[in-house]
């Protein structure tokens, strides 16, 4: 398919025109996953970036939602030894995701096992 000159230009337009869209929720989302970012759009998590036990800035342990917080005592429970972005025991790191999946969502039964 052939274009004329007029319509080429036309479509470049568009395109440039997307493509700016494009870059501005680019710069959005990478505010989110900036660690220095003064607002971030992660929400709950029982070790978020700036946890002073944290070592890699990065959020560890989602609880938005009944579902992440299961999976989180699941995960939790798989450690036979403490990974290497936690500073402190695996004990520490298993009753702090104990807690907060109990202060969140208390409907969800917590054992020790």
């Amino acid at each position: 398919m052939l274009y004329s000159c007029e319509e080429l230009v036309a479509i470049a337009e568009k395109f440039e025109l997307l493509a700016n869209e494009l870059i501005k929720i680019a710069k959005k989302d990478n505010s989110r996953s900036d660690p220095k970012a003064k607002t971030r759009n992660r929400g709950k998590c029982v070790f978020p970036a700036e946890h002073s036990k944290v070592k890699d800035n990065k959020d560890h342990f989602k609880i938005n939602n009944a579902g992440q917080a299961r999976n989180a005592l699941a995960r939790a429970g798989q450690y036979n030894k403490v990974p290497p972005w936690f500073k402190g025991s695996l004990e520490q790191l298993k009753n702090s995701i104990q807690r907060a999946v109990k202060q969140h969502f208390p409907s969800i039964e917590v054992s020790k096992d």
